[in-house]
Order: structure tokens, then sequence, then C-alpha cells
């Protein structure tokens, strides 16, 4: 090959480094994200790089370093806002470090969480981002059988091998039952998710938890459980409605199940929140959007997933030690519709 030109089979790193007038060490750090590059020497790499129509060599690199910077993610549902906020806070974090997400989605379905794991095994992830499906972490453990370090989002399992960030369930939907109470409020139902997940059942005994310090007696009718979709939500709003006497206030386990909620209150004519108190999970666009606003426990979506993906970089990276294990706070924020 000659120096001025690169080569049929596309230019090289030192192609590259002639182009934008820096070194081939310079193009190798900005390939390799390395934050060490000044911002204009690493400008100049990447022009060069548009220009001349270059693109790394992953397979070369990945039996070299025995690394593909790829992470797999794997999440229950794509359309809920909770997980797609957390996921972009994931892309956005693996990003700086030079690795890509590779995401799946498993509909809350175990079998095909694992197959998912399988799947992205073979692939050559070199770690692993669970929202899963399992109820205990040995069923995790048995599928990935320490091949690849993982971390659980958005799930606290007893007794896992693994690092872990979730969300403090259980207190703040103690203290939506108590402001409802201050409110006025004694009928308080709960719409329940899926009981076979760790922040399912912390908001259930949240719930109790804050029935039990005002003073009022846990009525399990006053309970329904949905699968965390606005379908299973309106379906089991409906049962809550048709309590007698009905519900004067209830909470929701998210925020898919909440618009399900608000469908069922509305076909029967019920007002917000002069009939029916309604507070929401998540801090989700809409929920400003609409009258009365909503009540939510806001939930730190965008740092769980930012979270996540630190400690697997963390692991990637070569720290060892036991599992870590991370809970962030949530918050109530009060507004029109209790």
């Amino acid at each position: 090959m000659s120096d001025g030109n690169p080569s049929r089979s596309g230019p090289t790193i030192r192609d590259i480094a002639r182009h934008a007038r820096v070194s081939a060490a310079t193009v190798s750090r900005v390939l390799n994200g390395h934050d060490t590059v000044h911002p204009n020497l690493r400008d100049q790499v990447l022009r060069s790089l548009s220009a001349l129509g270059y693109y790394p060599n992953g397979v070369a690199r990945s039996l070299r370093t025995r690394q593909t910077q790829t992470v797999g993610v794997i999440i229950p549902d794509i359309l809920n806002p909770h997980f797609a906020e957390a996921v972009r806070a994931i892309q956005d974090t693996l990003a700086v470090a030079g690795y890509t997400p590779l995401l799946c989605n498993s509909d809350r379905d175990r079998g095909r969480e694992f197959a998912d794991v399988a799947a992205l095994l073979a692939r050559g992830v070199d770690g692993l981002i669970l929202a899963s499906a399992a109820e205990h972490a040995s069923e995790i453990a048995a599928c990935v059988r320490g091949h690849r370090p993982v971390v659980l989002m958005d799930r606290n399992l007893p007794d896992s091998p693994f690092d872990s960030v979730s969300v403090d369930c259980q207190t703040p939907t103690r203290d939506a039952v108590l402001h409802l109470v201050e409110r006025g409020r004694r009928r308080i139902a709960h719409l329940a998710g899926p009981q076979e997940t760790s922040t399912a059942r912390e908001k259930l005994a949240g719930y109790r938890e804050g029935l039990e310090q005002a003073g009022l007696p846990f009525d399990p009718p006053l309970v329904c459980f949905g699968d965390y979709t606005t379908s299973q939500g309106e379906a089991a709003s409906e049962l809550l409605l048709d309590r007698r006497p009905p519900p004067d206030a209830v909470i929701c386990a998210n925020n898919l199940m909440s618009q399900g909620l608000l469908r069922a209150i509305a076909r029967r004519g019920l007002a917000v929140p002069t009939d029916v108190a309604v507070i929401a999970t998540d801090d989700v666009y809409w929920t400003v959007l609409i009258d009365p606003p909503l009540t939510v426990i806001a939930q730190p979506v965008y740092e769980l997933g930012q979270r996540a993906a630190t400690l697997l970089l963390d692991r990637l990276r070569g720290e060892s030690g036991p599992p870590r294990c991370m809970r962030l706070q949530a918050r109530l924020l009060i507004r029109e519709s209790t």
C-alpha cells in the first residue's frame, strides 16, 4: 500500500492519522473511547473517520481482546416508559466507555428471558444487565454459569451473587397511604403488580405498612393484581370500583396500570379526586398533561439505568469484591389528583 492513499480493503489507522494530521496512537485512543484525547484532536479524528469511511474491525478486535464491547440488556416491557428511560440511561453511560447495548424484551416470561440470556452469551456480550423475571437469583446464576458479570436492575433478590441497583418501593408507598389518610380517605385500594417481582412485593408491603400506621384495617378485597399493562390495569380497576362500598382512593403500582384505572373511572362518570383520589407510580410526561395532574411516586429511573451500567463497567474494568447492592430513593410528588 502506498503512503498517500487508503488501501482497497479500506483505510487503516495510519491512513486516518495522516488524514487527521495526528499520531496513530491518538487515533487508537479515540477508537477505544479513551477520555485522554483533547476535544479538538478528537473532532479531527472523527471527521477523518467519516471522510475516509473507516469502520473498526470489531471481529478482529474481539479475537484479540476477547471482548466485543457489547452488553446484553434484558427488560420486561419495552413499551413501559419506566424501562425506556432506564435503557436510555444505560446506553448513554455505556457509550462514553465505548460499549454498545444489545436489547431484548422478555415480556416477563422467564423461559423467554433465559433463552435471551443464552443467545446474548452466544454472541459474546461482555456482560449483562437484567430487569429479571426470575424470582430467585439462583435461576439466573444457573443460566449464566459465571461466564459474564451480571447486574440486576430494578430487582432486589435475596442471597444474590450479583451486583444490583433498585429503588426502595416500600417507603414511598407507605407515605402515599399516609398522605391519603391525611386527606380524609379511608377506603384506600391498591392496584398491585405481579407478586413474582420484588418491586411489586415491596409496594404491597408498603401499602399494608401505611394502613397499619394509620390504624386502618387491611381489607383484602381492596387489593387487585395486574400484570403492569394498561389492559390488565383497566380490568383490575373495574373489580375495585365494583366493591361495595367502593374505594375512595387508589394507589397504582405502575404508570401503565394507572392509565387503565383512569379509563375505568371515566367510563363510570366518576371524578378525580372528588370521587376517587389517584396516586400513580413514575413521574412520566403524561401525568402532568391530564386534568387533574396526577400525584405520583417519582422513581429516579434515569439514575437507575445509569447506576446499573456503571456497576457493570466497574466489573468489566476488573474490579473484584463481594456483590454490591445499591438502593435509590423515590419521593411522593403531590399534585391535584389527591
